[in-house]
């Protein structure tokens, strides 16, 4: 029987075609395999560490033991204060934290809080022998927060410590309040109203914390050495140990330089030189609500509710009994407590109105001309009903 041409044609392309699928097939698998191979396989030991934690320098010591060992794998250190956005990306929340990566540099597991150097073996040699699939990242990034901490300046009339509540924004969940508060104590100086001053030297730098036998341990840069021995030197110790102090847990303060070391500073010690003067303070629970978009704003009419009680408000909110822009971040009880408003966290005329005095403050422009300029800038709006300076 003749077979015909365009039939041997049909019969020839098939069998291409199942050759070429056969091919490709076993191409694709390969890719696959390999593929897999990159997410599971533990190529990177990451840690992220702080300065002066005894746990993070225990856990360093042990990666270096287990970098002796498994010297077919990459180890790299990050410190939590400073490397900030490979923090935020893997969700870090506690020091030290260990994670344990693939070629793609993604997380097959971690280990927090850890000094062992027997679970680091165990975990190395539990992801070389399991294939692990990588770990969704706990992105951090775009979580914002705020808390309340306490840091201390000089009342200029009696030479007195003033406790001053200051709120902090975080755009993460890594927190740690007292580098906070030691860098806000350090910042302030500028922001304080007149008659309250901070009297810790500019070339002063704060290089980290630490603790040792129940000291919190707080390491100030070489500069500090030359005010040893007079008043701002005595200052800036009780300052930053009474701003440590207001933290639960903290008992006993040290400063300390390369080659100085200061007493061991208590609240016993300090307490009679605090102030009865309790101006900035207000109630405030650690559960309650806390701004995050006016941190700024809610700061600056904590320390200067006096010139922010001469400046009206325009949006509205002297129908709710605010008689100033002040009272859009604080309002009073019956008994003259001060206490939280939500207000000026959500309106925008609120927390311009705080800016402008704050730009025209630090343009040296005084209480009276700030408020001949907003009253001119806003006399189209009805303004609340404040006293003029």
């Amino acid at each position: 029987m003749r077979i015909q041409p365009f039939l041997i044609f049909i019969g020839v392309a098939l069998l291409i075609i199942i050759l070429i699928g056969c091919s490709t097939n076993d191409e694709s698998t390969a890719v696959s395999t390999d593929s897999k191979v990159a997410e599971t396989e533990l190529i990177e030991i990451a840690s992220f560490v702080l300065e002066g934690c005894t746990g993070c320098d225990n856990a360093k010591d042990v990666l270096v033991e287990l970098q002796e060992e498994f010297t077919d794998l990459n180890f790299i250190e990050y410190n939590v204060v400073n490397d900030v956005d490979v923090v935020n990306y893997f969700g870090v929340k506690e020091h030290p934290t260990v994670l344990f990566l693939n070629s793609n540099g993604e997380e097959l597991m971690r280990l927090e809080k850890e000094s062992d150097i027997n679970y680091y073996r165990e975990a190395v040699d539990y992801l070389k022998t399991n294939e692990v699939d990588p770990i969704v990242p706990q992105n951090n990034s775009n979580q914002e927060s705020s808390l309340l901490i306490s840091i201390f300046a000089v009342d200029e009339a009696d030479g007195s410590y003033l406790e001053i509540p200051r709120f902090v924004k975080y755009n993460s969940e890594v927190r740690y309040p007292r580098i906070s508060a030691i860098q806000e104590l350090l910042a302030i100086k500028t922001e304080l109203p007149d008659h309250v001053i901070s009297p810790i030297p500019d070339d002063v730098e704060f290089v980290q914390i630490g603790g040792a036998d129940g000291v919190t341990i707080v390491t100030l840069s070489n500069d500090f050495e030359q005010y040893l021995g007079t008043t701002i030197g005595q200052q800036t110790e009780d300052l930053m140990a009474l701003t440590l102090l207001s933290f639960d847990g903290v008992e006993n303060v040290r400063i300390v330089t390369e080659t100085y070391k200061g007493d061991i500073l208590t609240e016993e010690l300090l307490i009679k030189k605090k102030s009865d003067n309790q101006k900035f303070l207000f109630e405030h629970d650690d559960d309650e609500w806390m701004p995050i978009i006016g941190v700024d704003e809610y700061n600056t009419n904590i320390l200067h509710q006096d010139d922010l009680e001469k400046i009206p408000c325009f949006c509205g909110c002297g129908a709710v009994g605010h008689t100033s822009n002040h009272n859009c971040f604080f309002v009073y009880n019956e008994n003259g407590q001060r206490i939280l408003e939500k207000h000026g966290e959500y309106c925008q005329v609120c927390l311009d109105l705080t800016r402008i005095y704050v730009e025209m403050k630090n343009d040296g422009k005084t209480i009276h001309e700030i408020r001949g300029y907003i009253d001119g800038q806003f006399a189209d709006y009805i303004p609340t009903e404040t006293p003029h300076p």
